[in-house]
């Protein structure tokens, strides 16, 4: 109906293949001096006139672009052009007419200036295209390998969390545990021995106090070094209770998120997806060289053409930076699955990432669990400081209520 009320409708629509005519004789069908002459399907001739007409762009200089291969055609641009690349049928059709070229629609018209004055002009376009591309490409690459490297550093340092990781494998009591998401969030819901706490918050809540003791330990130590350290002041340190220990370890379990950040940054990565850009590159890589070997059949001379010495030039750095992309992967991966056998291997303990489906083992999962215990530990951790400012506030209503008394 759409096109019926908004649709093009020729004079004398005509094509090679439907009406078993040569595109050459396409100008005697017509009996209006004045129509246009449609070699490409009405449809899409209409749409890659609208096409055309959206550019804001003219014909020269495309032509002046994909002649000496300047990227002076944004990305839109050459997307636009990709999209109305003609098949090759349809530039033997279009190349093949030898009629009044003025009478061409205006799609048919401008496709055929193309292919008269450049060899391979859509190939160009799409080669263009892969360079425009190409940086946004290679800088994905290079941060998401970053990020994974520095996750990796974060997770392999001996840490709050590593201590954390101990304390819930200790917890698990047997020599083999397997972990995965659904077993770490189960955690959340068992009971402890009391039947009163949770079993995470009861983990998290005692690393909290035995970091409050280690900086207990070391303000003593402090002390011990100073000259003139009296025994009242050591004395006073020791008399601490649980209250004082969560206060002082609370910050320090709290800084997870800190410590962690590129951790739950390479959480997020996936990476089928940058193993699927780097293919993508070299297969571009291909394509361009197939191109030069096509106009070096054609007869043209590589030092003549702009664009193939353009392309030659990027060709070669950009290949070398794949290369190195390529060895950097190889080396981060390593570097993955030995973070992975710390605490899963050493620990004596089985990472199982196999969903209900079936997939495949997701070689970046140990990032994703890792996120998802710090953003449990934050919730308890959320709870706990709650916890200490309704003591101490309580506290001081009492004192209050005392003095009054």
């Amino acid at each position: 109906m759409a096109t019926a009320l908004f649709g093009y409708v020729t004079a004398n629509p005509i094509s090679a293949k439907s009406n078993n005519v040569s595109p050459n004789n396409a100008r005697k069908l017509s009996t209006d001096p004045t129509a246009q002459i449609f070699i490409l399907d009405p449809y899409k001739s209409q749409k890659t006139a609208m096409v055309i007409r959206s550019l804001h762009i003219t014909r020269e200089e495309i032509l002046d672009a994909l002649l000496e291969g300047k990227m002076s055609l944004d990305l839109e641009t050459l997307e636009k052009l990709s999209d109305i690349a003609p098949t090759k049928e349809e530039e033997e059709q279009i190349l093949a007419f030898n009629g009044n070229q003025t009478k061409l629609a205006d799609a048919e018209s401008f496709i055929y200036h193309l292919l008269k004055s450049i060899p391979s002009p859509f190939a160009r376009v799409k080669a263009m295209l892969f360079r425009s591309k190409y940086d946004s490409k290679i800088c994905y690459l290079k941060m998401s390998l970053q990020t994974l490297e520095l996750g990796c550093n974060e997770l392999r340092t001996d840490g709050v969390f590593y201590k954390l990781f101990e304390a819930i494998a200790t917890t698990q009591g047997t020599t083999t545990t397997e972990f995965n998401l659904n077993e770490l969030r189960n955690l959340c819901n068992m009971k402890n021995d009391n039947e009163c706490t949770h079993q995470l918050d009861a983990i998290v809540e005692q690393v909290i106090i035995n970091q409050g003791k280690r900086s207990i330990t070391r303000q003593s130590q402090a002390l011990k070094g100073r000259n003139g350290t009296s025994r009242k002041s050591e004395s006073s340190l020791r008399q601490r209770d649980d209250h004082e220990y969560r206060t002082l370890g609370l910050p320090v379990v709290e800084g997870l998120c800190k410590e962690l950040s590129h951790v739950k940054k390479a959480a997020y990565i996936d990476y089928t997806a940058v193993e699927r850009t780097c293919f993508s590159l070299k297969a571009g890589f291909v394509e361009i060289r197939e191109l030069f070997i096509e106009n070096t059949n054609d007869g043209n001379k590589l030092e003549d053409d702009g664009f193939v010495k353009t392309m030659i030039r990027f060709l070669y750095r950009a290949e070398e930076d794949v290369k190195i992309v390529k060895k950097d992967e190889k080396r981060v991966k390593e570097l993955v699955k030995k973070t992975r056998e710390i605490y899963f291997q050493n620990q004596e303990i089985i990472i199982s990432t196999a969903s209900s489906d079936g997939d495949h083992q997701n070689l970046l999962q140990v990032f994703v669990m890792v996120r998802e215990l710090i953003r449990m530990v934050d919730q308890i951790c959320t709870d706990i400081a709650g916890n200490l400012k309704k003591m101490e506030t309580d506290g001081l209503r009492f004192q209050r209520l005392s003095s009054i008394l």
